[in-house]
């Protein structure tokens, strides 16, 4: 369920859902708006602050929606060039050879499938490149980002953390960069 009002979709694809899924999509609908309806009518069992404050209706315990786990393996902005999948959901590869700034990356079902596709719309891209395992995790940056911003406002102390976490290739990257200097070859 989304997290906030009951999202707004494209009639064409309403449609198409409602034709291809009568009824999965009529009793998911059907429990999306009562979800809207308890809420409106202000659930009991949604929790309070300590200084008796309502709790935001929005994160109650019922919605599992910002788990780590349901937003970690986000990539906005990025998308499958194998399948179109938008965005990546899940693990994201990408290829080390290209030098576009787009790149070229795959979902882990793409990834893993024998598909060896060459790039399309002017990548560079060819079958015998290598990837690698993507870890940046956009979609939790900005949420925590977004975060960080209301937490300000109401006087919540805040642990920073890094903006950039090397990946294990950066870690081998700066062991061998320190192997080199304290083995001068003059």
């Amino acid at each position: 369920m989304h997290p906030g009002e009951f999202p707004n979709i494209c009639l064409d694809l309403d449609h198409f859902l409602e034709e291809q899924f009568p009824t999965e999509y009529a009793m998911r609908k059907e429990k999306a708006q009562l979800k809207i309806a308890e809420r409106r009518h202000g659930d009991s069992s949604s929790g309070s602050l300590r200084d008796g404050k309502k709790a935001d209706s929005r994160f109650s315990k019922d919605d599992n929606l910002l788990l780590k786990e349901d937003l970690q393996n986000v990539h906005v902005g990025v998308g499958c060039d194998s399948c179109g999948m938008y965005p990546i959901i899940g693990k994201r590869y990408k290829c080390k050879d290209c030098k576009e700034k787009i790149g070229f990356d795959l979902c882990e079902t793409c990834y893993n499938s024998s598909s060896k596709l060459p790039g399309r719309f002017n990548q560079h891209h060819t079958p015998d490149h290598e990837f690698k395992l993507d870890k940046s995790q956009m979609l939790c940056t900005i949420l925590f980002r977004s975060f960080l911003d209301d937490s300000q406002q109401d006087n919540i102390p805040v642990v920073y953390l890094p903006d950039n976490i090397p990946d294990d290739d950066d870690d081998d990257l700066d062991r061998n960069n320190a192997a080199d200097s304290n083995n001068p070859t003059e």
